[in-house]
């Protein structure tokens, strides 16, 4: 298909823009992102609950350093559960004040469908630096009870954030060298093509 792009649109000196445009794309690329864990202090065995009702509970994490210096985030998981009904809540994220929650980042509106479960919401929108404390917090807002795991040695509460690191968003040398080349070929290609037609 790509072929038979460039064989159509090589005609011209347009059609040869395009056909440079994509295939710099194909070998530069617009960067690639794997999703990974922001930050977790999960563990597969079970936790004990402490019981939410009314103020924010907020737990400081620190997020994990990587070769970019940000985080993309995509998910947050939570280990909680409510009591009696269904439950809503605010998760948030803070800023880091000299050890306290600071300004507010952002923050989502959740529900708890399951008496008892490991929830993964999807979030979006929202950049973290690497290596740099912020805070996570968590409020019920519809005057019913939710019970957020603790971790085991009950200093803390239960969460995990996940999110995507970009990487190679930068063009390598050689591909940029390859891209001229390449831009060369085809502009000499377009040359001939048009002085044969005008003989």
């Amino acid at each position: 298909m790509l072929t038979n792009l460039i064989s159509k649109n090589i005609r011209d000196r347009k059609g040869t823009l395009v056909c440079i445009l994509i295939i710099g794309f194909l070998l530069i690329g617009a960067g690639s992102a794997k999703a990974t864990s922001v930050y977790s202090n999960y563990t597969d065995n079970g936790h004990t609950y402490s019981t939410l009702y009314g103020p924010e509970i907020t737990e400081p994490f620190t997020t994990y350093s990587n070769s970019s210096g940000f985080w993309d985030l995509t998910q947050i998981r939570l280990d909680a559960h409510y009591f009696l009904n269904p439950a809503q809540a605010i998760i948030s994220i803070y800023e880091d004040d000299d050890g306290s929650a600071g300004s507010l980042i952002s923050k989502w509106d959740i529900t708890l469908t399951n008496s008892e479960g490991d929830y993964l919401f999807a979030v979006s929108g929202v950049s973290l630096l690497a290596d740099t404390n912020y805070w996570f917090g968590v409020k019920p807002t519809n005057s019913t009870y939710v019970a957020w795991g603790e971790t085991n040695d009950e200093t803390g509460h239960v969460f995990e954030i996940q999110g995507e690191e970009v990487v190679n968003s930068t063009p390598e040398p050689t591909s940029i060298i390859l891209l001229g080349s390449l831009a060369t070929g085809l502009f000499g290609v377009a040359a001939i093509r048009r002085k044969s037609s005008k003989q």
